[in-house]
């Protein structure tokens, strides 16, 4: 199976005033993507990275009430090109049953800034590695299981079991 060369960065951010109307509780209530119509996935409020493959997708965005009540659910259709991160920012608002907000804010490329400026010793790869294309493969360092390779290095994004994420080389 190939694996996705392309991914889908989502930060889920709760604005102050619907954290204090709330009590706070609304931490309580995890969001959920769909991708293409997918099963649900849950997600962190926060930074979630998730990989795709390249295309155009939609999304749909929501936090659950309650435990089943889909909450400020929306939707987004997005492009992203092999070898990006689609950068998304989602925010619900003050009474459930309306849409939340859910827009694009950037691409960025799957090589992190922070490898560029990484020890050598992170860089450095075992030379089968080097000969692999850009993409998902085997978690070098073991405690994953794929870990991005821009073709040049290994990044800070990783996958455990279809779940995205970033962890350091370091």
């Amino acid at each position: 199976m190939q694996q996705p060369q392309a991914g889908l960065e989502i930060k889920a951010t709760i604005p102050t005033y619907l954290a204090v109307l709330s009590l706070g509780l609304i931490y309580i209530f995890k969001p959920k993507i769909t991708i293409d119509g997918s099963q649900p996935i849950d997600q962190t409020w926060g930074d979630n990275l998730i990989p795709v493959a390249p295309g155009r997708h939609m999304v749909s965005y929501y936090w659950v009430l309650y435990w089943f009540i889909p909450a400020n659910r929306t939707q987004l259709v997005f492009d992203v090109q092999q070898g990006q991160v689609a950068q998304l920012q989602y925010s619900p608002t003050w009474f459930w049953f309306l849409a939340g907000k859910l827009q694009q804010v950037g691409v960025r490329g799957m090589l992190s800034q922070g490898a560029a400026q990484a020890p050598q010793a992170a860089q450095a790869a075992p030379s089968a590695a080097a000969a692999q294309p850009a993409g998902w493969h085997p978690d070098p360092s073991g405690r994953h299981e794929l870990r991005y390779w821009s073709g040049t290095g290994w990044t800070d994004d990783v996958s455990d079991s279809g779940v995205a994420a970033k962890d350091s080389m370091v």
